[in-house]
Order: C-alpha cells, then structure tokens, then sequence
C-alpha cells in the first residue's frame, strides 16, 4: 500500500492479490523465481502501456470505497485496543 501512495509500481512476491481481494493490475506480481523476476521487470520497463495500467489502477484504489473501510477497519482497530489498554491502566477503587 505503501508503493501505491507513494506513486510507484509495486512489486509483489506472495499469494495472488486477488486471493485476499485486490483488484487486479494493483501491483507487478510476480514468482518467487530469480528468473521471473527478472523476465517480469524486463517486460515492465519496457511497456510503459503496463506501467501506466498499474499506476492508474493504484490511484483507482486510493480513491475507491474499499480502500477506505480498509483504512477505517486499521484505524478503529488501533482506536479500541489503545482506548482498552488505556483502561487496563487505570486501577479502580
């Protein structure tokens, strides 16, 4: 998420994206295979189609609806356990 709030193209080594509900074209993915990675990086400094395909699917997504209930889901979560763990502070009586 980083990559794409900064304006980059990110590289993904993992699980496909879309596996954990990523759109497509959100990132490079590629294999944890040298040789792939190389292939695929050839191919996307030399198509600058793709390069703007995933730059402008990226800025798609920091726009999108589902980027921020992500957003919101990460700060109300960190929210509830800094209240909780303000209060397990507090001794009572």
């Amino acid at each position: 998420i980083d990559a794409i709030i900064s304006g980059t193209i990110p590289i993904y080594c993992g699980p496909r994206l879309s596996d954990f509900g990523f759109r497509n074209n959100l990132a490079l993915e590629v294999g944890p295979n040298v040789f792939e990675i190389g292939t695929r990086l050839s191919s996307i400094r030399e198509s600058k189609e793709m390069q703007m395909e995933i730059l402008e699917s990226g800025r798609e997504f920091l726009k999108s609806g589902e980027y921020l209930a992500m957003v919101n889901h990460v700060v109300l979560k960190n929210l509830a356990t800094s209240v909780i763990n303000y209060f397990n502070t507090i001794e009572l009586g």
